[in-house]
């Protein structure tokens, strides 16, 4: 009899369970989850953990991100392996929504980019200052301090040590810009005091305070970290014009990737170019703030997927599809191709790519 009744009550609850709808009434519906590839810095300086709760709150999904370097997160998303990427390196961005090129592995399997938030990259070292980097008449050029660590270490100044990344990330590919504007990428990589260490963010900023090295780190990894890094301080200005650091987000092509979520990824973009603005400005560590919202917002498109269309950006919500002017084409082949300006100051760039395209028209 005992057994006869776990039965019964056990076929109740499947029943229950797996009946999704009952007199109109929903009774079961399970949580879609959106996984986002995303640069660590959204992780380390603790952004990512303000937005999780309000946007799982407004569109009843589960949230969840998977942090490594931009590059390894665009190889990742070319892979399928996520919904959408938040990056922060142009020269990976633009090759992952570039459908008319077959350059790297992730070339074209991203659509519908746009920036969303900015702050700057700045450059840390020791207490000490081996290189008297703020002995420099001006601090506020990112170019030069490189320059003067480099002429330092070279001289044999005791004590000058450099740490980078080294993991293709967005901050590794901004600071080999930096290098290569003095004709030194891959020169400087092969010097003793150079060391190369294929980390995120944080543990970078833990072995330089350790090694009392130099680096260059975003600043709201810097904040959230710096009170466990009392070996260093910032030797830059905190707003060096070369080193803004611009945040971009893009959808997993979904021609390429059926599996993904592309609806849940168009949500979490609307979100983070509309009502995730203010927690984006509004985000402070002891009083500074962390990120900038993004003056304009450019939407690199290379899919008729992308939610612009007839010069309208479609943002979800009652009143919230602003019109675009368009403004110009940016060539006469390209006709698809346009910059429109959005009304309350926001830009897109509308990219649709077709195949008789020549890719330096594109990104020229």
């Amino acid at each position: 009899m005992e057994e006869r009744t776990r039965l019964i009550v056990a076929t109740c609850v499947i029943a229950l369970v797996t009946t999704i709808v009952i007199a109109g009434v929903t009774v079961f519906s399970p949580r879609p989850t959106l996984t986002l590839l995303t640069t660590t810095s959204m992780q380390d300086s603790g952004l990512l953990d303000l937005i999780k709760p309000a946007f799982e709150a407004k569109f009843g999904v589960n949230f969840r991100w998977i942090a490594a370097g931009t590059g390894q997160a665009i190889a990742a998303a070319a892979q399928g392996d996520g919904d959408v990427v938040i990056a922060h390196s142009l020269t990976y961005e633009r090759e992952f929504i570039n459908h008319t090129s077959t350059k790297y592995t992730y070339s074209g399997h991203g659509i519908f980019r746009v920036t969303f938030a900015y702050n700057y990259f700045v450059i840390v070292g020791p207490t000490t200052d081996p290189a008297n980097v703020t002995g420099m008449p001006k601090v506020d050029n990112g170019t030069l301090i490189f320059k003067r660590i480099y002429d330092a270490a070279e001289s044999g100044t005791s004590g000058v040590v450099f740490t980078s990344r080294g993991d293709k990330s967005g901050t590794n590919t901004k600071e080999e810009t930096i290098w290569k504007a003095w004709g030194l990428n891959g020169t400087v990589q092969t010097k003793t005091w150079y060391k190369s260490l294929g980390q995120g963010m944080g543990p970078t900023l833990t072995t330089t305070n350790q090694m009392l090295a130099y680096t260059m780190t975003d600043y709201g990894t810097w904040l959230k970290m710096r009170s466990g890094l009392s070996d260093l301080k910032v030797v830059s200005a905190l707003q060096c014009k070369d080193l803004k650091n611009t945040y971009s987000i893009m959808a997993v092509d979904p021609q390429k990737h059926p599996n993904v979520s592309f609806g849940l990824a168009e949500d979490l973009i609307f979100f983070m170019v509309g009502e995730g603005q203010n927690i984006i400005g509004n985000y402070t560590i002891d009083g500074e703030q962390v990120f900038f919202k993004s003056p304009k917002t450019d939407c690199w498109c290379g899919s008729p997927l992308c939610p612009i269309t007839n010069g309208t950006f479609h943002l979800p919500g009652p009143g919230s599809n602003p019109s675009c002017q368009d403004d110009s084409l940016f060539c006469g082949v390209c006709s698809g191709l346009a910059n429109i300006q959005l009304v309350g100051g926001l830009s897109c760039f509308l990219l649709m790519l077709p195949t008789d395209c020549e890719r330096s028209s594109l990104i020229s």
